[in-house]
């Protein structure tokens, strides 16, 4: 389940630390050799950015928007949006 009460202390307590997402691709985007995948999660507005580690891309590059996905990364924060950098993905397997 995402981490998406930003405004609780449980939250703050995740930041610098390294979590779990799973989540629905909204968006693919390449920029500067980097990958990043915006997630996101039913019932919730809230977006998650995961800049995604380079030896991750012919991973990602097997993925598309729509599709479920579980990566690992460290939560850096909210601005707007949740942001998690050096992210891997966990399960390549497609959820249903």
């Amino acid at each position: 389940e995402l981490i998406l009460e930003h405004k609780n202390e449980t939250f703050k307590k995740f930041i610098e630390k390294a979590i779990e997402i799973e989540g629905t691709i909204n968006e693919i985007t390449y920029k500067n050799n980097k990958y990043t995948l915006i997630l996101s999660e039913k019932n919730n507005n809230t977006l998650i950015l995961c800049e995604m580690q380079t030896d991750q891309n012919q991973k990602i590059k097997k993925l598309n928007v729509g599709e479920k996905v579980k990566i690992k990364g460290i939560l850096k924060g909210v601005l707007m949006d949740v942001i998690v950098l050096n992210c891997i993905i966990l399960d390549q397997e497609i959820y249903e």
